[in-house]
């Protein structure tokens, strides 16, 4: 196994993919000469991360505010330790760490009661803008960026005849899309958490990078994946935004859209739905209420568990005649995938509920894994859900 450490991807995001951070410095720079007046132009740049990783286990965090009197963080992701980064003479805040749990954190500084995010950290939307980082584990690599084939990822624009809006998708197409102009491939649809957005399952899951290695490793199908908003709003005639039923416009439009334009196999059992948390519950509702267009469904994390009836964020549902036998159950789905993380609250109602029906002879599968509420979990879920995808048939 190569050096995690220094895995590219650690340090690139949407907005940077191959970031070469300059350290900063307290003094003005000149700048160099200009070749097209006959100087030379040599310029070396040392690159210097707003956080690393070390091979004693350590990690450090970097900010640079040389007026500033105290940064801090107030908590990791799942962490309610305050973080207090020591000033140092070259301008810089750093905190050297020991003990950060391997896994992925998103967060904000507190720079003089401000909060703000830093420049140099990878960026993304978690309840808005946040940096992210990630505390690797040196003996795990399935979700790195390794030397195999990778597939694309196109962001699509989709008119929505239900929102009456236009709205995006992202679409992962697998390596030899382009070339093989016959082949024809089943459809992942992959929903975000609630306080997150559609490029999460690339950026922090790496779910694209777990994709391209599990194909070179032959240990799945070739598959299309999309990544979807969760959300769906409708204009009043007021000019404000109503929601609307998210399931519906991504199976009534979305689907629709994607059989259109891609090679899909317009089939239900080539056809799967899976979320994180609050995707998980829609992914849920996309699957149950529709099962004539799914027949492979992943629910990760999700608030509501698995229970057959009740209230999810206001939406009531029964789902007590599509579960009325094991055998009609097992006759309409392929793959129901259940999972949670064992340190997530969660698990105090999910597992027993995915046990039970389990015991009654439903044909789901139910696993937990070490973690809470956090991508370590998830990208752990996908490195076995992929796997049982599209083999049935």
């Amino acid at each position: 196994m190569k050096n995690v450490y220094k895995n590219q991807i650690l340090y690139s995001n949407i907005l940077s993919f191959d970031p070469i951070i300059k350290k900063r410095s307290l003094v003005k720079e000149t700048l160099p000469a200009d070749p097209r007046k006959g100087g030379a132009s040599k310029q070396v740049v040392e690159n210097y991360p707003g956080y690393e990783n070390f091979e004693d286990g350590s990690i450090e965090l970097r900010c640079f505010a040389p007026n500033a009197k105290e940064v801090k963080i107030p908590g990791f992701y799942n962490d309610d330790r305050e973080i207090v980064l020591e000033k140092c003479d070259d301008g810089y805040f750093r905190k050297r760490l020991y003990d950060v749990p391997m896994g992925f954190y998103w967060f904000r500084f507190i720079v003089d009661g401000n909060e703000t995010i830093s420049p140099d950290m990878p960026v993304s939307y978690t309840t808005g803008y946040a940096n992210f980082i990630e505390k690797v584990d040196p003996e795990v690599d399935f979700y790195m960026l390794k030397d195999v084939p990778h597939g694309s990822i196109t962001m699509e624009y989709y008119n929505s005849a239900i929102s009456g809006r236009v709205r995006t998708c992202w679409v992962y197409t697998p390596p030899g899309y382009s070339v093989d102009l016959e082949k024809r491939y089943p459809v992942l649809y992959m929903n975000h958490g609630g306080g997150s957005e559609a490029t999460s399952w690339f950026w922090q899951a790496r779910m694209n990078l777990i994709v391209d290695n599990l194909i070179a490793e032959g240990k799945i199908e070739d598959m299309i994946v999309v990544c979807n908003s969760n959300f769906a709003y409708k204009e009043t005639d007021d000019g404000k935004f109503e929601p609307i039923d998210a399931a519906e416009v991504l199976v009534k439009d979305c689907v629709t859209f994607i059989d259109g334009k891609y090679r899909t196999i317009n089939d239900r059992h080539y056809r799967a739905v899976a979320g994180l948390s609050a995707g998980g519950g829609l992914s849920r509702q996309m699957a149950h209420d529709y099962p004539e267009v799914f027949a492979n469904l992943g629910v990760f994390s999700s608030g509501a568990g698995f229970a057959i009836s009740g209230d999810l964020q206001g939406r009531v549902f029964d789902y007590s005649e599509l579960f009325a036998t094991p055998e009609h159950y097992n006759s309409l789905f392929d793959v129901t995938m259940i999972t949670v993380g064992r340190q997530d609250m969660r698990i105090e109602y999910t597992k027993p509920q995915a046990e039970e029906l389990i015991n009654r002879g439903y044909n789901i599968v139910y696993r937990d894994y070490p973690g809470g509420h956090e991508f370590k979990v998830w990208r752990s879920t996908l490195l076995d859900f992929l796997p049982m995808l599209f083999r049935q048939k």
